[in-house]
Formats: C-alpha cells, sequence, structure tokens
C-alpha cells in the first residue's frame, strides 16, 4: 500500500473526521477515518489523523490517572505512525508526532513513580537521529 496525499479526494466521511476530531468525538472521528481507509487506504491525512486521535485519547486517559488505558492508546498510536514510516521514511513530522507519545509516556512513568522512563529518552534520541539522516 502505498500511502500518499491527494488534492480532491471525495471522502466527505474525512471532513466529518475531522469535525468530529476537532469536538474531541473521538469514536465517531475513527469510525470515518474506518470507512476513509476502506475507500482510500493510501490516504496519509486519514493515518495522521488517526495516530493524533489515539494519542489524543491516551493523553485523555492519562490525565484521569487510568495508566493502562493510557499506554494501550499510546501504543496504539506509535503503531499508526509506525505505519506510515514504513511507506514514507520521509516523514519529519511523524518523527515529531512519535516523539510527542514518547514525552507523553514519560510522564506516565515518572507519574508511577518506580519506571524509570529511561527508554522514553532513548526513543526520541533515536527519532532525532532518523530525521538528521
Amino acid at each position: 500500500m502505498k500511502i500518499s496525499s491527494l488534492k480532491d479526494i471525495e471522502a466527505w466521511e474525512f471532513l466529518e473526521a475531522l469535525k468530529a476530531f476537532s469536538k474531541k468525538e473521538y469514536d465517531l472521528s475513527i469510525e470515518n477515518i474506518k470507512k476513509v481507509k476502506e475507500k482510500f487506504p493510501w490516504f496519509y491525512a486519514n493515518w495522521k489523523l488517526e495516530g493524533k486521535i489515539y494519542k489524543n485519547i491516551g493523553d485523555d486517559f492519562l490525565q484521569k490517572g487510568e495508566k493502562e488505558k493510557a499506554m494501550e492508546y499510546f501504543k496504539k498510536a506509535e503503531s499508526v505512525f509506525n505505519e506510515i514510516l514504513k511507506e514514507r521514511e520521509c516523514a519529519p513530522e511523524i518523527y515529531r508526532f512519535l516523539s510527542s507519545i514518547y514525552l507523553s509516556e514519560m510522564d506516565l512513568k515518572i507519574y508511577q513513580g518506580s519506571v524509570s522512563p529511561e527508554d522514553c529518552f532513548k526513543k526520541i534520541e533515536d527519532n532525532f537521529e532518523k530525521l538528521l539522516k
């Protein structure tokens, strides 16, 4: 599958997904993203939005103190962004999104107290190295 962008895409579901995202209606947004993926699996913006949604859901759970749920959604976001990188190696914004996930994971680990956030530092460092290549 080739992930790319398209200027004139006829996918109202994507616009609905964006609208729902802006209102923090994440379930509706994900539902529309899945519809767009069925029609246009290569549509780059759709993948980015999906990753952002999972990251935001994880942040919401983190703010509520639901650490396991937060980590579950951070992993989902990471998976989506890594899938993009399989197709688009040169995607600086994706490395930025991944780094923001790792920063949130670091907050989670610091919040837990007993777990070292060192692996998060390493992941962020690896992202910057990839960006500089």
